[in-house]
């Protein structure tokens, strides 16, 4: 059932239980002890079932979380790997322009072959 429904079910059986104990305390009517624990233990039955949809609902959403964290997760572990990389190989490609100008032509490079001298 869906909330509106679940909404107006409780509704109803709220103003039977309240029609059912009202004629128990005046002792007339056509409600006895019998049927207002009947109600009772329907409104008990619905309670149940609501706090199971939300439990599901919630379930259901935290599954979901779960699962986006782990993609994100994922996604972010891959760019760790692959930007430093890219980058390397960026750098090394000027830097090995080198070889064929015979000149250094980057900063870094000129700087990481004094560090190696």
């Amino acid at each position: 059932m869906n909330e509106q429904m679940m909404d107006q079910f409780n509704g109803l059986i709220s103003s039977c239980i309240e029609r059912a104990a009202g004629d128990i305390v005046t002792g007339g009517g056509d409600f006895s002890i019998g049927d207002l624990a009947k109600l009772m233990a329907v409104m008990n039955e619905s309670e149940k079932i609501q706090n199971e949809q939300e439990r599901i609902k919630l379930d259901t959403l935290t599954l979901r979380h779960e699962r986006i964290n782990g993609i994100m997760s994922s996604c972010i572990k891959t760019a760790e790997i692959i930007i430093p990389s890219m980058v390397t190989v960026l750098l090394f490609n000027k830097g090995l322009k080198f070889e064929e100008t015979g000149t250094v032509t980057s900063t870094f490079f000129k700087n990481l072959i004094h560090r190696i001298k």
